[in-house]
């Protein structure tokens, strides 16, 4: 049995942790008081979850593997800054001591556990942070010998997972095995998310286009009282200015523009600048922005046309059609033959998908808090503890399942 989750995004204790659970809505500061709270609840809720992987294997008499999907570890939002520092880790196993204490206990009942690397946790290919994590977890990735991982592939059960950063433009690595790059979504989370958290806790647990739409409409540094006003009033209200109107009609048109899925042409836009504004600091484009434009394209793709058409769909889903299909160019491993069952991360937002010849795939979820829109100006908030289980049944035959662990705290 083999038991997917991803996005756990565990911090030092600190305003930017994530790993907690919290009350209906997240709190509007993260204090010591409600940050012990919740951290708690998380720590009982995960050694529960393994108990229970246990039992159930033991009954199903099927050695279980836990395989974490990328992000275990969010290394962007702790201190200190130097990458390679070690003491990142170890400041991550003093403030989550009983999540170590969990998986060791969770080994030592017959148990694997596989660590693959997402964007959040890549510093762990520095060996510095590696080692040091191998020193708390001396078992972890028993099939790698030890060594980091980017992806995982058992042709047995005829599937393949990875993180599925690099499915999106923001947080893709030109080179995933190279330790030193930083991608912009991490410079992103490092210049302007964190910052930003110690104020207002909820951005870090939003999209990059709710997390814009939220700054543009809530908060009072970039929008006033006055205009958040004007964005409620409606068009038919006489009285209001073409400046005004036009002005709310822009954040309508934002909104609407930029939906949860990825199917949104002002999205695609935005991603090709930044890219194009990448490439330009890194050195890559010496011409202008403008003639670089179409470089742009083919940095991300041989065809701007089927670019387009990917950025308007799912881009996790259209990755993992294509690696069930045996089209494995953009995978970071290369699975032979295609596996039935693909599992990714990266999202947040689980997902199960099949398709008629039995093939199916999976996004794990997370286990933090995230947003919903939720009509013009509003959000919902909701967390659930997100996992997906792969098994043979009574015939042999593998079967995928997405679930929610359910907390009893």
């Amino acid at each position: 049995m083999k038991i997917f989750v991803s996005d756990l995004h565990l911090g030092c204790g600190d305003v930017l942790e994530d790993f907690a659970i919290w009350d209906e809505t997240p709190p509007s500061s993260k204090n010591e008081k409600t940050l012990t709270k919740g951290m708690e609840r998380m720590h009982k809720a995960f050694a529960d979850f393994l108990t229970n992987i246990s039992e159930r294997a033991g009954v199903a008499n099927s050695p279980p593997e836990l395989i974490f999907l990328g992000d275990t570890f969010d290394l962007l939002q702790v201190l200190p800054e130097d990458r390679r520092n070690p003491e990142k880790i170890h400041l991550i196993h003093k403030a989550h001591t009983p999540f170590f204490e969990a998986l060791t206990d969770f080994h030592k009942r017959g148990a694997a556990i596989t660590l693959i690397l997402g964007n959040h946790d890549h510093d762990l290919l520095h060996p510095s942070l590696w080692d040091a994590l191998k020193q708390l977890l001396p078992f972890i990735n028993p099939s790698a010998g030890g060594a980091p991982m980017l992806y995982y592939h058992s042709q047995e059960a005829g599937i393949y997972a990875e993180h599925g950063n690099q499915y999106d433009i923001l947080n893709a690595f030109q080179k995933p095995s190279d330790p030193d790059e930083l991608p912009f979504g991490a410079e992103l989370t490092l210049r302007f998310v964190n910052p930003l958290e110690h104020t207002c806790p909820v951005i870090d647990n939003m999209s990059v286009r709710e997390a814009l739409w939220y700054a543009l409409t809530q908060l009072p540094e970039i929008v006033t009282a006055s205009q958040r006003k004007d964005l409620m009033l409606a068009e038919a209200v006489k009285g209001i200015s073409w400046g005004k109107r036009l002005k709310h009609l822009a954040y309508f048109l934002l909104h609407q523009f930029m939906p949860v899925s990825d199917s949104s042409l002002l999205k695609l836009i935005w991603r090709l600048l930044v890219e194009n504004e990448r490439l330009f600091r890194s050195g890559i484009l010496q011409k202008s922005r403008l003639q670089g434009f179409l470089y742009t394209f083919r940095s991300i793709g041989r065809n701007p046309l089927r670019i387009l058409q990917e950025f308007l769909t799912d881009r996790l889903l259209t990755a993992a059609e294509k690696a069930m299909r045996g089209e494995v160019e953009e995978t970071i491993g290369r699975p032979v033959p295609p596996p039935r069952f693909v599992a990714l991360g990266h999202s947040h937002q689980p997902r199960l998908k099949r398709s008629g010849d039995g093939c199916a795939y999976v996004n794990t979820g997370s286990w933090r808090m995230r947003t919903r829109p939720y009509g013009r100006l509003s959000f919902r908030f909701e967390q659930s503890l997100d996992y997906a289980t792969l098994s043979p049944n009574k015939k042999g035959i593998w079967c995928i399942s997405l679930n929610r662990w359910k907390n009893e705290n």
